[in-house]
């Protein structure tokens, strides 16, 4: 049973691994893109928003990931879904605000490496404020 359980937390690790590996290898491709198509700035364009939101989302999904097993052992209970309204509002919406005024107004409240930890904490923190009352 124990083997089992360290080859699912390995694959765990590994996917959650993979899943930076490539949101960070997607930047510098983005770098080499550039050099190699500086003459054709639609797709320059394009491709750039394109890679934004996948780093945006992508650090979100990981902190996601990394909350699932708590959710996974919810989702085997009996009882009613509740949803910790408290724990998105104040960890959740926050950095939702702090990301939406640094999209509208470019002005950055917060450096690039802060964003994806912010990001990471919010995918954690919606996945984990769902949780099941036992009856």
């Amino acid at each position: 049973m124990k083997s089992i359980n360290a080859k699912i937390y390995l694959l765990y690790a590994s996917f959650i691994y993979g899943f930076i590996f490539f949101i960070t290898s997607l930047f510098k491709l983005q770098h080499w893109f550039f050099q190699i198509r500086e003459h054709d700035y639609f797709h320059l364009i394009s491709f750039n928003y394109v890679l934004k939101i996948l780093d945006f989302f992508g650090f979100f999904i990981i902190g996601t990931l990394m909350g699932i097993e708590m959710f996974l052992i919810e989702k085997k209970k009996r009882g009613k879904w509740i949803f910790r309204y408290e724990k998105f509002l104040f960890l959740v919406v926050p950095g939702i605000i702090l990301l939406i005024i640094k999209a509208i107004y470019n002005v950055s409240l917060i450096n690039y490496h802060t964003e994806k930890i912010l990001l990471i904490i919010m995918g954690y923190s919606t996945i984990t404020a769902f949780f099941k009352e036992e009856q």
